[in-house]
């Protein structure tokens, strides 16, 4: 599960907690699935921008939808921004990586895409941002201003499953196996610790890399390379761990961190969204592998890794909350819309 998915759905769970009817889409049948009503909306390769525009508009004309949300860098969003307005909709952009506000560098393929993409952008006025440098970027970018709600996390929504690793204590890595996420980092600092367990976990969004990942895990003995896993199999990792890395070079907002955060685990990373790690003191801001090493070894004490944990619990509440967070939505956007 990607960490846009993965987002839309606790969104879309705390919409429906509170009376919301919730729409999304599926390449396959319409049905209700827990709380979501699937719409289906097939794709087609060579015509598929034809098939979005058609069923894109047919289903906004059909629902009448009064908030429309859409996460991360799409050129969904220039066709649905043009049909709100027939509708009277509020759409609303979710930032998901710090890449959607920087122009060119947005995780799109097309070119035509990423225009499409900027011009829709342009047009949406509610935009919801992760951290303090997408908000900058905005500016910058875009001059506009939108609202910072960092991700939502419900740790009593996933059910408990038996990972049968037989190990605790434990270094843990969780991530797509890409080249901006630094997968061979977390592998370097294994091979220098071999007194510490490690876990490694992620699928392979690159093959090659993948590839040539495992091979080399296969020689360090105390480094447990598992792939791609469930959700609830991951959430369930976290629980035994005693540290989490992040060796990405950009990201948004990872819900891995809030994997962590919500079992108490500190976080050792790479990425320091808004400078909450430094501020709240709820892990290590890193820039190398040196310091990577230094990091790992510190949390090792027994006195600075609890002292770490009394401060992520007050932390933790008091931010990724999904109804404190649902209200600062709902404020931000109006009564017109939410009532």
């Amino acid at each position: 599960v990607g960490g846009i998915i993965l987002q839309m759905y606790l969104w879309a769970s705390t919409f429906s907690k509170k009376g919301w009817d919730v729409y999304s889409f599926s390449e396959n049948k319409s049905q209700r699935l827990e709380f979501i009503n699937f719409l289906r909306y097939p794709t087609k390769r060579y015509i598929g921008i034809l098939i979005e525009l058609f069923y894109s508009l047919v289903l906004v004309l059909r629902y009448r939808p009064k908030i429309i949300i859409i996460r991360g860098a799409t050129r969904t969003l220039a066709y649905l921004s043009l049909y709100a307005k027939l509708t009277n909709s509020r759409i609303v952009f979710f930032a998901a990586s710090d890449s959607d506000l920087q122009i060119s560098e947005e995780l799109i393929a097309a070119d035509h895409d990423k225009k499409l993409f900027r011009y829709g952008l342009k047009r949406v006025d509610s935009i919801i941002l992760q951290n303090n440098l997408q908000q900058d970027l905005l500016l910058k970018n875009y001059n506009k201003s939108g609202l910072v709600i960092p991700n939502i996390w419900d740790k009593d929504r996933w059910h408990h499953v038996k990972t049968d690793l037989g190990l605790d204590d434990y270094i843990l890595w969780v991530s797509n196996f890409r080249y901006l996420k630094r997968p061979q980092w977390f592998i370097d600092i294994a091979k220098k610790m071999p007194h510490l367990n490690f876990v490694m976990v992620g699928g392979p969004v690159d093959k090659k890399l993948f590839e040539a990942c495992e091979s080399i895990v296969e020689e360090i003995p105390n480094l447990s390379f598992l792939g791609p896993q469930s959700l609830e199999y991951v959430n369930a990792l976290f629980t035994k761990a005693r540290v989490f890395v992040c060796t990405s070079t950009i990201e948004g907002f990872p819900n891995t961190f809030l994997q962590a955060w919500s079992q108490n685990v500190p976080v050792i990373s790479t990425f320091d969204p808004s400078d909450i790690i430094k501020e709240y003191g709820v892990g290590i801001s890193v820039k190398n592998i040196k310091e990577l090493l230094t990091a790992v070894e510190l949390l090792q004490n027994e006195q600075d890794y609890f002292a770490f944990k009394d401060r992520i619990g007050s932390y933790f509440k008091n931010k990724h909350d999904p109804d404190l967070c649902y209200e600062k939505l709902v404020g931000f956007l109006g009564k017109r819309y939410c009532s």
